[in-house]
């Protein structure tokens, strides 16, 4: 029967602590200020009487009188005298200085002396301890902020970004990658000009449409003098502004309820969907037209209005001037200067005393015929405004009856608009 080959004759190391001390196959031991660390030196295989010696060197940033009692990188060599197994126990100091993780390696080189001409290193032939630091790190932990998306031109509703803990006395912050326009408070003093009172705000207007969505990060650094990246917490979100909307002139209908606000909603004055405004004889009602995306300082728009509807004779319809609008089908130019934005037509549904049906009037934005703001203003929605006249006789829906003798006539074809 064949004999089982001889184990191998190796020297491995590992290294243990004696305090709360966490040793796993990554990242190795790690140990605090104050600990003692042992590094125990295996020599396997053997037996009997024997004299080995192994070279060991070691490496890290730990290798100074403040870190640990040991002053040299190259260690004497560690004897086996018939022994399995050697030990070098150290303590690790504690310092006044708040500094980040440390290291030291013992590394195992060559064996220097062997009675027996068989040993070898083996695995592992080294180890690592890391020293913990006492250099705590700003964090913001499990705090967060949701991806925004801002319109170029509109102002943001300010929000507060978490705050970071743990570090090492007062934490400041800062902020980069903001879109143009946006501003951070690090303070809660206005400096920035937030309107919020509230530390670490962000706050402005948007003025800059940004090309897909842009990473804002915000850094917490503590007061102590480690200037390391490591020592500093992030927190990151994105940021995604969009281009305005195109501007555009838009109208609509509005009425006074009788001039009784108790009159409005059911069985006064209602504006839907549907239907649009409808009003009382008597009631007076506003067209206004409004330039909506506005930011030009100077200037106006001039957009052309037509008027269809069966509300067009004196007894119908008075606007705010007296005068009549007559003549459905005519056209005119409305202007609304800038920076307002708006402007309005009103009109008082005539109460004539004739039984007659519903009424109805609409005024239609038809095209822009001059613009003079820069911003190249088109025709947006809604761009008609439907106003019925609600009568007393729902058998008679068109006004048939001629004007009273008293009222002048009508030319055809006349539009009078007033303001």
């Amino acid at each position: 029967m064949a004999s089982l080959p001889a184990a191998a004759q190796t020297v491995t190391i590992a290294a243990t602590g004696n305090n709360g001390d966490r040793d796993t196959s990554w990242p190795g031991l790690q140990v605090n200020e104050g600990d003692r660390i042992t590094w125990t030196f295996t020599l396997s295989g053997l037996s009997g009487s024997y004299t080995v010696r192994a070279s060991v060197s070691g490496s890290g940033d730990a290798w100074n009188t403040t870190d640990m009692v040991i002053t040299t990188t190259t260690l004497d060599n560690v004897p086996f005298f018939g022994s399995s197994t050697a030990a070098l126990t150290r303590e690790v100091r504690s310092d006044s200085t708040q500094e980040s993780d440390e290291t030291i390696t013992f590394q195992l080189g060559s064996i220097v002396e062997d009675t027996t001409s068989s040993v070898s290193i083996g695995t592992p032939s080294s180890v690592t301890v890391t020293i913990r630091g006492t250099d705590s790190a700003p964090s913001f932990g499990m705090g967060s902020v949701s991806a925004k998306t801002y319109t170029a031109g509109t102002a943001i509703t300010e929000f507060q970004v978490p705050a970071a803990t743990s570090g090492n006395g007062t934490i400041t912050y800062t902020a980069s990658g903001l879109p143009a326009g946006l501003r951070f408070d690090a303070t809660g003093t206005d400096s920035t000009g937030c309107p919020g009172t509230e530390a670490r705000e962000i706050c402005g207007t948007p003025t800059t449409a940004t090309s897909g969505a842009q990473t804002v990060t915000i850094t917490a650094t503590d007061e102590d003098s480690n200037t390391m990246s490591s020592d500093r917490g992030t927190l990151t979100f994105s940021v995604t502004v969009t281009p305005p909307p195109p501007p555009t002139v838009t109208i609509a209908a509005t009425g006074n309820c009788g001039g009784t606000p108790a009159n409005c909603g059911p069985g006064g004055d209602r504006d839907t969907v549907a239907g649009g405004l409808q009003v009382d004889e008597g009631d007076t009602f506003t067209f206004t037209y409004t330039l909506n995306g506005i930011t030009a300082s100077s200037g106006g728009v001039f957009v052309s209005v037509s008027t269809t509807g069966t509300a067009y004779n004196v007894n119908d319809l008075r606007d705010s001037g007296g005068a009549v609008i007559a003549s459905l089908g005519a056209t005119r130019n409305r202007g609304i200067v800038a920076p307002d934005g708006f402007a309005a037509h009103t009109f008082t549904a005539y109460a004539d005393g004739v039984v007659e049906g519903d009424e109805t009037v609409t005024y239609e934005l038809s095209s822009i015929t001059a613009d003079t703001t820069g911003q190249s203003f088109t025709i947006g929605t809604p761009s008609s405004a439907t106003v019925t006249i609600r009568g007393d006789a729902p058998d008679n829906p068109v006004d048939t009856v001629p004007p009273p003798a008293n009222e002048p006539p009508v030319a055809v074809g006349a539009f009078a608009d007033v303001d």
